[in-house]
């Protein structure tokens, strides 16, 4: 089961090779990620920022499966993100993915998640 937490962010203490199935995060931050038992999942999104203009530069998403001090293990490529190589420093979060909300959308049978009519601003 896909497990959330909100507001979560670190950046990578040890470089990542496209082939790594395990990501070094500050164990404080891992310790975070609580709940992991079997089958259950975090989506993270590891990211490039260019520093000059804050854009994003590129992504992936990952399926962080197990916690284990600051090693967190991980499913790479997930939604067609392309496993790619990581530097230390590089940043990751917990991010709402276009995936998770397909789920939720066909959770409730393709149907609107209210059926509150939203109010008229002003």
């Amino acid at each position: 089961m896909q497990l959330f937490i909100n507001n979560w962010s670190t950046s990578l203490t040890a470089a990542a090779t496209a082939d790594a199935v395990s990501l070094s995060v500050p164990s404080v931050e891992a310790a975070k990620l609580i709940g992991l038992g079997s089958g259950d999942y975090y989506l993270l999104t590891l990211f490039e920022v260019d520093s000059l203009t804050g854009e994003e530069l590129r992504r992936e998403i990952v399926r962080a499966t197990a916690v284990s001090g600051g090693n967190i293990t991980v499913a790479r490529d997930q939604e067609g993100s392309g496993a790619q190589v990581w530097d230390a420093g590089q940043l990751i979060e917990a991010r709402l993915t276009k995936e998770t909300m397909e789920t939720l959308r066909d959770a409730a049978g393709g149907a609107p998640l209210s059926d509150t009519t939203p109010a008229a601003l002003g």
